[in-house]
């Protein structure tokens, strides 16, 4: 982008097509980006080269993230059987579930 923080507007792929410099040259100057609709549904995005080259940057990392937090789990539960992680998951979303419910009831209260 150049300078100031893109904009996202909304076209109708059927306005896109018809001014399609205008919108390849807008979205080229980084200002603004594109989110084109069939029939009010979003069904592509027109951005500059530099906001396609932020994403993948983007999804590369996530996916190294991802990698690893996944080798992470791989070694904490390496000695686990199937069964033992699926008590020790049941367990866990018993204990957040338990938690939640705890804090709406505070919340209720407390109004």
């Amino acid at each position: 982008m150049r300078g100031r923080e893109a904009v996202t507007e909304r076209v109708a792929a059927s306005q896109a097509k018809r001014d399609w410099s205008k919108v390849i040259n807008r979205a080229f100057s980084g200002e603004v980006r594109f989110v084109v609709e069939k029939h009010g549904t979003p069904v592509a995005g027109i951005v500059s080269a530099d906001d396609v080259a932020r994403l993948e940057q983007l999804d590369a990392e996530w996916a190294a993230e991802a990698h690893e937090v996944f080798k992470a789990f791989g070694r904490a539960f390496r000695d686990q059987t199937p069964e033992q992680i699926e008590k020790a998951v049941a367990q866990a979303v018993a204990e957040v579930r338990a938690e939640s419910q705890h804090r709406a009831v505070d919340q209720a209260t407390a109004e």
